[in-house]
């Protein structure tokens, strides 16, 4: 039986059941070996960028399930495949920007997927904010507390449709009945706090005031008494 990390666990439960699944930045492989065991794909394509983690995928794979099962490629981010090959992908374990790169790199095939899990370890305002310029909507979220950070997830679809999400949205999502979005939100005010204290012993520049400017704008998001 494959065991999982919570976060790891948080972003199968957003995957849905589908014929084959790109596991993008795959690493050990343990996610995609996950979705086969789970009946939630019939078929995954594993793919990283790193040929060291990518052999360990394929022995975890090759060790369970037959060659039609699964591919491992090698890969930066989704140029391996090609538009309909996939009904869904996960793309996680890495920057924000990073996920935005890959995104647009192959966007013609993203584009055509059922859906997209996504895992941004940084960067969710910038992410969420050119998802809705590429016409992606909000199909689905999740918050994970583990080793002492918090990680956002979710589930997107493309639609076509653009629209101009608000702050807090872009910030923190529609996770407002989360059992930890409380917490959550109490862990941002202390992280934006110290950056604050921070600025403040620091010299009284322009980049400074600026960057004050931003946190006390950021810190009036984590207001749990707000809703949109």
């Amino acid at each position: 039986m494959i065991r999982l990390s919570k976060r790891l666990t948080a972003l199968a439960g957003l995957c849905k059941q589908c014929d084959v699944i790109a596991d993008i930045g795959c690493d050990h492989g343990l996610l995609s070996a996950y979705l086969l065991e789970s009946g939630l794909a019939d078929k995954v394509i594993a793919a990283d960028v790193n040929e060291g983690p990518l052999s360990k995928a394929s022995k975890l794979l090759g060790e369970r399930w037959s060659e039609d099962k699964w591919e491992a490629r090698l890969s930066d981010g989704g140029r391996c495949l090609t538009a309909g090959e996939a009904d869904g992908a996960v793309i996680a374990g890495m920057g924000g920007m990073l996920i935005l790169r890959i995104l647009s790199d192959s966007l013609p095939v993203f584009s055509t997927m059922e859906y997209l899990v996504l895992g941004a370890q940084s960067d969710l305002p910038a992410l969420r904010s050119r998802l809705s310029e590429y016409g992606f909507e909000s199909d689905g979220e999740d918050l994970v507390f583990e080793d002492g950070k918090y990680y956002q997830l979710l589930r997107v679809r493309h639609t076509g449709r653009k629209n101009r999400p608000d702050e807090r949205y872009l910030h923190y999502g529609n996770l407002y009945s989360h059992a930890l979005y409380s917490g959550y939100m109490e862990y941002e005010r202390g992280r934006i706090g110290r950056a604050l204290e921070a600025l403040e012993d620091g010299k009284d520049t322009e980049e400074n005031r600026l960057r004050r400017e931003e946190l006390i704008k950021e810190l009036s998001l984590t207001d749990t008494s707000c809703r949109r």
